[in-house]
């Protein structure tokens, strides 16, 4: 199907009427406006070669930002999955470490600095390069994570840190399930189910 457009100015093919009298010719007119003095705006054609580049490349980047959402989601859970190790560091230590053992400080310091890092971790939005994916392909989950909670290297009681721990699997699991959407969304629009084995044997 080919999609045309109006316009004032192009440098591809544009329909000129010869002098009265004269059948119509299509001649390929390059930097020449399309109007102007003496001229009526004309209706300018984009060639079916064009069309399909075009959508070609939105289809290119459609897959692009499915693969950034899915390695982004990836990265949340390998974040998440560590800073739920340094919280079980304390909680399964018997006795339990004193609030300045120096091997609880540094637990719960890994902690802060891998909240940091997950929050810098954005989820991407590309609404342009979505309108290249399958109509029933989308991105869920880029509403972003839970607030995690934080936890001061020397002043966290036992208790938060359980709550916070409680915090941080509950964030891993809303991450698989976008994760699981999304590989279900690309397993519905395109058909077949390795990827979606995949991130499952994954999460």
């Amino acid at each position: 199907m080919v999609a045309s457009v109006d316009s004032v100015s192009s440098p591809v093919y544009t329909s000129t009427v010869a002098n009265a009298g004269s059948p119509q010719v299509q001649t390929p007119q390059q930097d020449v406006p399309a109007s102007g003095v003496g001229t009526s705006a004309e209706k300018v054609t984009i060639s079916p070669a064009a069309t399909i580049q075009l959508g070609q490349d939105q289809t290119i980047q459609g897959g692009k930002l499915i693969n950034q959402t899915d390695q982004t989601y990836a990265k949340q859970q390998e974040l998440l999955n560590k800073m739920s190790n340094q919280l079980q560091g304390i909680l399964k230590q018997f006795p339990p470490y004193g609030a300045e053992d120096p091997q609880r400080v540094a637990y719960l310091r890994e902690f802060s600095g891998l909240k940091k890092e997950i929050e810098a971790l954005q989820v991407p939005k590309d609404p342009q390069a979505e309108q290249g994916l399958p109509k029933d392909l989308s991105v869920a989950g880029q509403g972003g994570l839970p607030v995690l909670p934080t936890l001061s290297g020397t002043s966290a009681s036992d208790q938060q840190v359980a709550a916070a721990a409680v915090q941080v699997q509950s964030a891993y699991d809303q991450v698989t399930a976008h994760r699981q959407a999304l590989a279900q969304s690309v397993q519905t629009a395109l058909g077949g189910n390795a990827y979606a084995s995949q991130v499952n044997r994954l999460s």
